[in-house]
């Protein structure tokens, strides 16, 4: 049988819930087996279940990004119903915003874990369809302080981009 990988996982912009993205280049898979680590490292449990001729997502229902990570992995169940090997692990970015002294907005975020990526880039808007990138700092760096708001509230982000792409089928 064969190990499924994940390809990434963010934020779905309609739930606002974990999206689990991979691809399906597997013969004679059946169903796909969901998994979330649970409060305690290194343990996972199933959370849910897709067929292989459906779209090759999730989303995590019970999932709540605003308040913290969370890493997924997934497996493959063949037409003989024998369960792969879990994938890689893959953690989602969780980040906090606050205000400074000077109202400058402090950023720290978690970094991305699941595929090697070189840049993490800061984005900001006034509402989640006109978020824009403002900057950039290195895949080590968690931290980035906004000197100059716009007045008024705003929206942050930490973007990555995966380095060879996905197409979920």
């Amino acid at each position: 049988y064969s190990i499924p990988d994940v390809c990434f996982v963010t934020v779905d912009s309609i739930t606002g819930k974990n999206l689990v993205v991979w691809e399906e280049p597997f013969p004679n898979v059946d169903t796909f087996y969901i998994y979330r680590e649970t409060v305690v490292t290194g343990v996972y449990e199933q959370i849910g279940t897709r067929p292989y001729d459906s779209l090759s997502v999730y989303v995590d229902a019970g999932s709540n990004p605003k308040v913290k990570s969370a890493r997924y992995k997934i497996t493959s169940v063949d037409t003989c119903a024998l369960e792969s090997n879990p994938s890689t692990s893959h953690k989602t970015i969780h980040l906090t915003a606050n205000l400074g002294v000077n109202n400058e907005v402090n950023l720290i975020w978690e970094n991305y874990e699941g595929f090697p990526f070189g840049t993490n880039i800061i984005c900001r808007g006034s509402t989640p369809s006109n978020i824009d990138s403002i900057d950039a700092v290195t895949s080590t760096s968690t931290t980035y302080t906004d000197l100059t708001p716009p007045v008024g509230d705003s929206l942050y982000a930490i973007k990555i981009v995966h380095p060879t792409g996905c197409n979920p089928s």
